[in-house]
C-alpha cells in the first residue's frame, strides 16, 4: 500500500434498535481528530426510534464530514448492510462500528498512522485491530483489554488464538471486495471475513492500546455461546480439507467449554472432553491447562 498522508476513511454504522446508544456512537465519530472521514449510517429496519435519533444528528454530521450518507430501509441483516455500505463507500479504508459501541477520539488517526508504518514491514497487511475498553449498558467502564501488539494470519484466525475485537476493525476496502465481501449465509460474519482476508496470505496487526468502547449487554450467555459455536462450525466446514481443520474444531469446542465453565461446569466439561476427542493434542495447550485449573479450584465469578 502506498503511503498516504490522509486517505479517505469510510466509517460505517449499521444500526438496528439502538435508540439508546446510536447518538453516542455517532458523536464518537464526530469527535475524531482525523479529518478526512465519510460517514455512512444504515438503519436496518429498526422498530424503535433509532432512525429519528440518527436524523437529529445529520445536520451536525454534514458540517463535520467529507460526505454523509444516511439510509433507513427494511431489515436485510448485518451482512447485506455491510455489503451495501462497501458498495457506496469511497474511502481507502473501511471502518465499521456497531451502533451501541464508541470510538476513542484518536481511533482513526492512530490506525491510519500505524497502517502506513506497518505496511512497510509487512506488505501483506490488510487490516488493523486494537485493544478495547469494555463498558456496561450505562457506559461505565468494566475493564480494559490490551491488544497483543503482534501480527497474525490465517492460522491464528482459524484457531481463534488472537484477540481481534470487532469494533476496532479497520481494513483496506479493496481487500473486502477482492474476497467477495460478506456472506449472508453465515451468522458469524466477523469470523468469516477474517478467514477470507487471511487464507491467501493476508495479515492483521493488533495494536496494544484500546481505541474503542465495546458495550457488553446483559444477555443470555448460554444461548449466545451456543449460537456462536453453531455459526463457527458452519464456517469451519468450508475448510474440512485443510490439515488444521480438526484442531480448529477442537479449539472452538474448548472455547465453548470455557464459556460454560462460568454457568454450567458439567456442560463445560463435556465440551472439553469433545475437544480432546476431536484433537488429543489440545490437552497439552495453555487453554486446556487454564480450564483444568478452574475446575480444580472452582473460582467464584
Amino acid at each position: 500500500m502506498n503511503t498516504l498522508v490522509e486517505p479517505l476513511v469510510s466509517v460505517v454504522i449499521p444500526c438496528y434498535n439502538h435508540e439508546e446508544y446510536v447518538q453516542a456512537c455517532i458523536r464518537s465519530v464526530i469527535c475524531q481528530d482525523y479529518k478526512n472521514i465519510e460517514l455512512i449510517i444504515i438503519d436496518d429496519g429498526s422498530n424503535d426510534s433509532s432512525a429519528i435519533k440518527i436524523q437529529e444528528l445529520i445536520p451536525e454530521c454534514e458540517k463535520r464530514f467529507t460526505r454523509v450518507e444516511f439510509r433507513a430501509r427494511p431489515n436485510k441483516g448485518i451482512c447485506a448492510t455491510f455489503n451495501e455500505s462497501i458498495n457506496i463507500a469511497k474511502g481507502v479504508f473501511f471502518a465499521p462500528i456497531a451502533s451501541d459501541d464508541e470510538m476513542y477520539p484518536n481511533k482513526i488517526s492512530e490506525q491510519v498512522k500505524i497502517f502506513n508504518i506497518k505496511s512497510k514491514e509487512v506488505p501483506g497487511l490488510v487490516a488493523i485491530y486494537s485493544g478495547v475498553e469494555y463498558v456496561d449498558n450505562s457506559g461505565n467502564s468494566i475493564r480494559i483489554k490490551k491488544g497483543s501488539g503482534k501480527f497474525c494470519g490465517f492460522k491464528e484466525v482459524i484457531l481463534r488464538n488472537e484477540f481481534l475485537p470487532t469494533p476496532s476493525f479497520m481494513v483496506i476496502k479493496q481487500k473486502l471486495i477482492d474476497v467477495g465481501c460478506f456472506n449472508p449465509n453465515y451468522s458469524i460474519e466477523d469470523f468469516y471475513i477474517r478467514l477470507k482476508l487471511t487464507e491467501n496470505g493476508g495479515v492483521f496487526y493488533v495494536m496494544p492500546s484500546p481505541l474503542v468502547k465495546y458495550r457488553r449487554h446483559d444477555d443470555n450467555l448460554s444461548k449466545k455461546s451456543d449460537l456462536m459455536l453453531s455459526g463457527v462450525s458452519e464456517i469451519l466446514d468450508e475448510y474440512k480439507e485443510y490439515k488444521i481443520y480438526r484442531k480448529a474444531v477442537a479449539r472452538s469446542l474448548l472455547i465453548q467449554a470455557h464459556d460454560y465453565q462460568i454457568i454450567d461446569l458439567y456442560k463445560g466439561m463435556k465440551y472439553a472432553m469433545r475437544a480432546v476427542i476431536k484433537d488429543p493434542s489440545i490437552i497439552l495447550t495453555k487453554s486446556m491447562f487454564k480450564f483444568i485449573i478452574k475446575v480444580i479450584y472452582k473460582p467464584k465469578y
